[in-house]
């Protein structure tokens, strides 16, 4: 049940690369987002008291966030001060002419704070105020599926920031667009001027998920590896039409063995064994380092190996590395 869970919730994280985003904002700034948004749900659900709402709370408050943000980005909105404070926090660049321009930001762990992101090209004033002027136009009810707070939204609210959770439809000509603009907005610099940050969605699973499979770990060192969700869950197409049904790649059950289906009068399943598997570890399959791990079924324990070196027995940090790293699995037919 555990292992279902699990797959489950990974299935749900790769739909939701091409479709969500997490959102920050910071609390307690003069003129707030935050605390704005509690003042636009106050009167919504006045409204919905009243039988006068004519679009979803959500929607009311995703388009009144940019439409702020728009009255910000506008050139003539931001004084000399303004723009001399954000120049000072690197959220504002100045050219040798005087154009500005907003970078792209990222988080450095060694600064502890963002920083500009030199592999970006940043957005000029101009290109900021279109693009968000493009994404309210484009921002109707039915492409704005979530627009939802991980915590009340209300006038006191404590702690640094407020996050929400944001999915846009993946449908039609116009959620194509909608995605690429929020998507050219992400990790810049403008949107800043609100005390927003916001980036796609990662896969990497919930606090609960992680939790279970520890615990799943506990029990079994072996049981997170080697079957993939994807792997799992995946339908293979058949094009015999008078089969009837579609053939499924299907779980053996112990974390390390699936059974294939084998089509001959009609269709069997084989049991194939994991033996052993690749890794890499490095950013792109051009670069990094390959490594070998070597699986002992009889006894549920892996081995890994390195250049030079006899394969030892896999330490649980070891075998966390080889999970998420796996390049290359190979199974024998059982």
């Amino acid at each position: 049940m555990a292992r279902l869970l699990l797959r489950q919730e990974d299935a749900i994280k790769t739909l939701q690369l091409d479709t969500s985003f997490v959102m920050w904002l910071r609390l307690s700034l003069p003129g707030g987002a935050p605390e704005g948004m509690a003042v636009i749900q106050k009167r919504w659900r006045e409204q919905q008291r009243l039988g006068q709402v004519t679009a979803p709370l959500r929607h009311v408050l995703w388009m009144n966030l940019w439409e702020e943000l728009k009255r910000r980005l506008c050139p003539d909105a931001m004084t000399e001060e303004q723009q001399a404070e954000f120049i000072k926090m690197d959220f504002l660049s100045k050219s040798g002419e005087g154009s500005l321009s907003w970078p792209y930001l990222r988080w450095s762990a060694e600064n502890k704070k963002l920083v500009p992101d030199s592999t970006r090209q940043p957005l000029t004033i101009l290109e900021a105020h279109q693009t968000v002027t493009q994404l309210l136009q484009l921002s109707d009810p039915s492409q704005i599926t979530r627009f939802h707070p991980t915590r009340p939204i209300t006038s006191e609210m404590r702690g640094q920031t407020l996050t929400l959770l944001i999915s846009v439809s993946n449908r039609g000509h116009n959620a194509q667009l909608l995605h690429g603009a929020l998507i050219k907005l992400s990790n810049n610099a403008c949107t800043q001027v609100l005390g927003m940050t916001y980036r796609p969605e990662r896969l990497k699973r919930s606090p609960l998920a992680t939790h279970i499979a520890s615990m799943l770990e506990e029990m079994d060192p072996a049981s997170r590896l080697f079957l993939p969700a994807s792997l799992y869950s995946r339908t293979v197409d058949c094009a015999l039409e008078d089969m009837g049904a579609s053939l499924q790649v299907l779980d053996g059950g112990d974390g390390s063995s699936l059974f294939l289906p084998v089509l001959g009068t009609g269709v069997t399943f084989s049991r194939y064994q994991l033996r052993s598997c690749v890794v890499h570890l490095g950013d792109s399959t051009d670069s990094g380092h390959y490594r070998s791990a070597l699986y002992d079924a009889h006894n549920s324990v892996f081995f890994y190996t390195n250049d030079g070196q006899s394969a030892v027995k896999a330490t649980k940090a070891q075998q966390r590395e080889i999970s998420t790293n796996t390049y290359l699995l190979f199974y024998t037919l059982q």
